[in-house]
This record gives structure tokens, sequence and C-alpha cells, in this order.
């Protein structure tokens, strides 16, 4: 829980145009390709997140660039709040489909994309659902 506080209070930084998240158990392997993700997504200011899809979730919640937003904080929050289903999510939010990732390189996992709508994958009730 406590590092899902961090992520949510990276999003409150709205005086910055992007900020970035990286879990203290990730390393950066590539950093050209960082510093491409984070050229591409100031290029695109209608991007709101980038993030990688996971192996065995929709998103990798350890690693992303977002626009702060003091709305999504919000939802965020309500989300907190309301609670998580096994079958629904957060909010009742229903099936998971992977077409909010087709943009994404290397889109979903093929181990993850035939479990497109269950909420049991690794993080769900935690960030990486939230996300």
């Amino acid at each position: 829980v406590f590092v899902q506080i961090f992520k949510l209070a990276a999003l409150t930084l709205h005086d910055y145009d992007m900020v970035t998240h990286v879990d203290v158990d990730q390393y950066v392997v590539q950093p050209a390709k960082l510093a491409e993700d984070l050229s591409y997504f100031h290029s695109n200011p209608k991007l709101t997140l980038l993030a990688h899809g996971g192996a065995k979730a929709p998103i990798n919640a350890g690693h992303w660039v977002a626009k702060p937003d003091l709305e999504l904080v919000k939802i965020w929050l309500e989300d907190l709040l309301v609670g998580y289903s096994r079958s629904q999510g957060y909010q009742n939010a229903g099936v998971i489909t992977p077409k909010m990732h087709e943009h994404l390189e290397g889109g979903w996992s093929n181990e993850y994309r035939n479990k497109t709508s269950s909420w049991e994958f690794v993080g769900a009730n935690r960030d990486q659902g939230l996300m």
C-alpha cells in the first residue's frame, strides 16, 4: 500500500509536464529506450499515460510516464474508496479489453491476451488494477 501512495502522489505534481515512476526493484537496462519513451511522451501532448504491457498483467505499473492530473488522482481515490472486486475490478469496471494497449510496442503478452475478461492478474487489486 505504501508504494501505491507514492505512485498516486506523483500524479499530483501538476507543476511538471510529466512525471515518471520506476519501482525500486526495477532497473534501467536500456537507457536509450527510456530516453526514447520520455521523448515520445513529451512530443505527444494528448498522451496522459505511457506504460508497457506486463507479462502477467495488462499494464506494468513498475515503470510508467504520466501527465500529472489532479482529476486522475480524484478518480483513483474514489476507486480505492469504492473498493475492488475480483470479478468486476475497481468501481465495477467490468471486462478488461486489450484495445487500449494496441498502440504500445509489443502490446499484451500472449500469456495475458487470453485472460482479458479476468481481473485475476498480478497486482489487479493494487496499482496495476488501478492504472
